[in-house]
């Protein structure tokens, strides 16, 4: 079996997607933070390697094969499925989330000042995440479907412009996202909390769960193998 201790945690994810629940619950960053191998982010986490690399292993052993395994699509295929599928679903997550948190909001807000704070950074978080999606969608994506897995030397650099301001957005994302987890207490309503309010925090989570993936596989998947190409 392979010892995964100066593994990527990003590419210990690419190559078994079912490991990225042991790390949402280390409360590691595999997506925006996954260019560090899996020792030093347990160096850094304070956290037991041999432990970790057990239940890691133990999920790659365990695991039931994924249908799809992203790493063999042609990368004109995985940006139409991230556009088709992870655009569309974060556009349609936030018109769902948004009427419940304004509730929340105008009914407990006086009494927990954390929610006002957490409606702002969500707003920041898609006023962000919109620009950056449209920007993948009208330059990055056509970029890549026009290349058809070639790459030139001029396409190359004008590549390495895009992918180097869509990393940076990534990361600003992944950094309010974790502004939110700690004002929510990594998404624990407090006790007491009514239905909508517990509801907002469900949600939240599964926003963020979702965006991890997402960005996964754009740092960790397409932008690797656009690097690869060239």
């Amino acid at each position: 079996m392979e010892n995964l201790n100066k593994v990527l945690v990003g590419n210990i994810v690419a190559q078994h997607p079912h490991t990225a629940k042991i790390f949402k619950t280390y409360k590691m960053d595999f997506c925006c933070g996954g260019d560090i191998t899996l020792e030093d982010i347990c160096t850094k986490k304070q956290v037991d390697l041999s432990e970790l690399e057990g239940k890691l292993q133990d999920v790659i052993k365990q695991a039931i094969p994924l249908k799809e395994d992203y790493n063999t699509w042609p990368l004109d295929t995985l940006v139409d499925h991230i556009e088709n599928h992870y655009h569309r679903k974060a556009e349609a997550d936030i018109n769902d989330l948004m009427p419940h948190l304004d509730k929340v909001v105008r009914v407990h807000g006086e009494k927990h000042p954390h929610l006002p704070a957490i409606r702002s950074l969500f707003l920041e978080l898609v006023s962000d995440l919109s620009d950056h999606m449209i920007k993948e969608e009208k330059i990055l994506f056509p970029m890549i479907r026009e290349s058809k897995g070639l790459v030139s030397p001029e396409m190359a650099e004008k590549l390495d412009i895009e992918i180097s301001a869509l990393h940076s957005e990534h990361e600003t994302v992944g950094d309010i996202l974790k502004q939110i987890s700690n004002l929510t207490d990594n998404f624990t309503p407090p006790e007491g909390a009514c239905r909508t309010y517990r509801l907002v925090y469900q949600l939240l989570e599964l926003f963020q769960d979702a965006l991890h993936i997402h960005v996964h596989l754009e740092n960790n998947i397409v932008f690797k193998k656009i690097i690869n190409q060239k």
